[in-house]
């Protein structure tokens, strides 16, 4: 299968490994070329976005799958251009928009202000039928709990709520909310094997997680590993002041994810993750955080 991987950043590089270990071609499209793709004898395809050039670029390609970051003016723009690009080949007819996020289905509005973004592509996506696509949803990643060097995710800064140098475990009010981890790596192994898989059978929505833990469950955890970490409070109040002032994009951004912390979109019902492994990808893994830092720590060389 030809795979275009469109807006290649952090979280691409795992579904290049694994597309390239899965025997698939790839082909990066981006707005600059890669250095390490070349090392990886990866085609590459600079692109200005527009409909006309996703066109050429997807014409020969097999399935179309954006990593493109949401909250940026582009987002929806580029991803009509893609589905558009799609609906004129005759060959890619499998389309995973970049909507990676929680429980889109039970919490549509969240989060705060991306949901709308979110929302627009996927009213575009059900206007159609020619084009097979499904949103998937990782929850949060659980890359962040593993040293930089060991994960492509660059560190979130205040979004992430584990202080690195300072060693504080910031909690979401009383830290009890329920929240779905996954990997990055396992997320880019799920999808590929839905790319695999009859898409006459796809869902609107695939939810995939190595884990469902309170965010306490998961400072707790990262405590028992290194027990120089304490833990802070920070209410529901404090998240919507600091929302409403916008001191800065880093400072609206987190709150944005905060919010979305404090409340119910993170987590997602553990039958239908259950219940999507075992029709589309019965023989995979997904680790969950002490398999993620053992496999770090077994190997301080490895991107895990």
């Amino acid at each position: 299968m030809k795979v275009a991987i469109i807006a290649v950043g952090d979280l691409a590089r795992y579904f290049v490994e694994e597309l390239l270990q899965r025997g698939h071609q790839v082909l990066a499209v981006s707005r600059s070329s890669k250095p390490y793709l070349d090392k990886l004898g990866v085609a590459q395809h600079t692109t200005d976005y527009s409909e006309a050039d996703l066109t050429q670029a997807l014409a020969t390609c097999d399935a179309a799958i954006c990593t493109l970051k949401v909250g940026i003016p582009e987002n929806i723009p580029v991803h009509r251009a893609i589905l558009r690009a799609c609906q004129k080949s005759s060959t890619c007819k499998r389309f995973i928009p970049a909507t990676w996020a929680g429980n889109i289905a039970d919490f549509p509005d969240e989060p705060l202000d991306l949901a709308d973004q979110i929302e627009a592509v996927l009213e575009d996506l059900r206007s159609q039928s020619d084009v097979s696509w499904c949103s998937v949803s990782p929850g949060w990643y659980i890359d962040y709990i593993v040293p930089e060097t060991q994960r492509y995710m660059s560190s979130l800064g205040d979004m992430w709520p584990q202080n690195y140098a300072e060693k504080v475990f910031t909690l979401y009010g009383d830290g009890s909310q329920l929240v779905n981890f996954t990997s990055a790596r396992d997320t880019a192994r799920a999808t590929i094997r839905l790319l695999e898989h009859d898409r006459r059978e796809w869902e609107e929505f695939l939810y995939i997680s190595g884990a469902q833990m309170t965010w306490k469950e998961l400072g707790q955890f990262i405590q028992s590993r290194d027990p120089a970490y304490t833990f802070r409070s920070k209410s529901l109040s404090q998240t919507i002041k600091q929302y409403m002032a916008q001191e800065s994009e880093e400072s609206y951004g987190a709150a944005i994810l905060e919010l979305w912390s404090h409340g119910s979109g993170v987590r997602f019902p553990w039958s239908r993750v259950e219940r999507h492994r075992a029709k589309f990808f019965p023989d995979l893994t997904f680790r969950n955080a002490q398999q993620m830092l053992d496999e770090a720590a077994s190997d301080p060389s490895k991107v895990v």
